[in-house]
């Protein structure tokens, strides 16, 4: 086992961004304010691709990096 610390990064994840009202859907509004507090913050959102990389090769990710996932594709 290595001495490394593994960081721990916050994965935010949405399904869909609507006014729906189901308890998989975030308002617009929401998000907005969710991303509005996220850049004042100064998180650095970054890639499940980069995060996974910096796992594998211990390369190390900016501070505050959060990731964003959108599940199903919707638009």
């Amino acid at each position: 086992m290595s001495g490394r610390q593994t960081p721990k990064i916050p994965i935010l994840t949405y399904h869909s961004i609507d006014v729906g009202g189901s308890v998989i859907s975030t308002a617009p509004n929401d998000f907005r304010a969710q991303m509005k507090f996220l850049r004042e913050a100064n998180y650095n959102v970054v890639s499940l691709q980069t995060l996974e990389k910096s796992f594998r090769t211990g390369e190390p990710l900016p501070p505050k990096s959060v990731v964003l996932t959108f599940d199903d594709g919707f638009q």
